[in-house]
């Protein structure tokens, strides 16, 4: 039932995108994800360990600061919550990815 409401609150959670102006007059970008990670099995490897998980929430940040007509320069994050089966008990997992970006803009 909980993976349910998860999954429920997750479609709620529609792609917004925030800007400011159109593009050539834009300074910077946000934009706020919400998605559903959905059940599958993880391997590791050489151990050959296998795991099953659970459907869960997945939630992206990005910010960018347009930097030239063509370039923007940001950071972005990135959070996840599935569950995972060990031994026949269920835990819960956060999963956190931060990182830098530089694209192009075209």
């Amino acid at each position: 039932m909980k993976a349910l409401r998860v999954a429920l609150l997750c479609m709620v959670l529609v792609a917004v995108t925030i800007s400011a102006g159109s593009a050539q007059e834009q300074k910077w970008n946000f934009t706020f994800k919400g998605g559903l990670l959905l059940p599958g099995g993880v391997t590791i490897d050489p151990p050959g360990w296998s795991f099953d998980t659970g459907a869960g929430w997945l939630v992206n940040g990005y910010f960018d600061a347009i930097v030239a007509p063509k370039l923007s320069i940001g950071a972005f994050l990135m959070l996840a919550g599935p569950s995972v089966t060990v031994l026949g008990d269920d835990y819960g997992v956060t999963v956190t990815t931060l990182g830098a970006t530089m694209k192009g803009r075209f």
